[in-house]
């Protein structure tokens, strides 16, 4: 396990254990399926519209353009939104991520802003889709993918790494 200590400028030094590769695709795999449900949901409105107006069978031609206009870019909100807004909206966790115990945050340990979940989402699509992502993960020794490195970013696994602590209740003697 990958661990990693930031130092905080009240001089606490905290340590966090780094997300590997295997947590990372599993909360991608999560994320993408939220995202499929989400579209599947918009679709069916998108159907039951066009069965309402008797227009099923040319579903997409007989549709207004503004009709259209307004699925497609709802549809683009939720493939490049999904990962800002909720990172941003759950303090660097997205859906699959908070399942996993997993969570984004700055190289200094604060939690991420709007500009560094940008830089990080945008590279996303531009650069990691082609798989560079999953193969700097291995490479770098903080386990960061392009998005990642260009935001100054890490991930982190906030479940506890060690064993709970037993309760050994303490017995008493008493003495005559």
């Amino acid at each position: 396990m990958n661990t990693i200590k930031i130092t905080t400028p009240d001089n606490i030094e905290l340590e966090y254990t780094l997300a590997g590769v295997g947590a990372r695709f599993a909360a991608l795999i999560l994320d993408l399926l939220a995202q499929f449900i989400v579209c599947a949901l918009l679709f069916a409105v998108l159907y039951l519209t066009a069965r309402k107006s008797g227009k099923v069978l040319n579903f997409f031609y007989d549709m207004p353009g503004w009709f259209l206009a307004l699925a497609i870019i709802l549809l683009f909100a939720i493939f490049f939104g999904y990962f800002i807004i909720s990172e941003l909206a759950f303090n660097g966790q997205s859906l699959g991520k908070k399942i996993l115990g997993l969570r984004v945050i700055r190289e200094n340990g604060q939690p991420l802003a709007l500009r560094h979940s940008l830089i990080r989402n945008i590279l996303r699509y531009f650069v990691d889709m082609l798989g560079v992502g999953a193969l700097m993960i291995f490479c770098t020794r903080k386990c960061k993918r392009v998005g990642d490195i260009a935001a100054s970013t890490i991930v982190v696994n906030e479940r506890p790494n060690t064993q709970p602590l037993t309760y050994a209740p303490l017995t008493r003697e008493l003495k005559a």
